[in-house]
């Protein structure tokens, strides 16, 4: 999985990068990002998952709960 995020990283940035000139790309995280991937390498596959299903679920809610100020019918879904 690695792999394929550098991979996809990679020619993202072949693609953007003639479209933004000469301003660089990050070659690595801030201290703040780090420190969560960091954490995350820490926990064992039941934490992992836990864990990250908890956020896509509150990501998930969010967005839903956005929608449905511009359609009050997104909540149902």
């Amino acid at each position: 999985m690695i792999e394929d995020h550098q991979k996809s990283s990679f020619e993202l940035s072949l693609i953007v990068k003639p479209h933004i000139g000469m301003t660089p790309l990050p070659s690595k995280l801030d201290k703040c990002h780090q420190a969560r991937i960091d954490k995350l390498k820490k926990l064992d596959g039941a934490e992992f998952t836990k864990i990250t299903r908890s956020k896509s679920r509150r990501t998930s809610l969010r967005y839903r709960s956005s929608s449905a100020s511009e359609n009050p019918a997104a909540m149902l879904n």
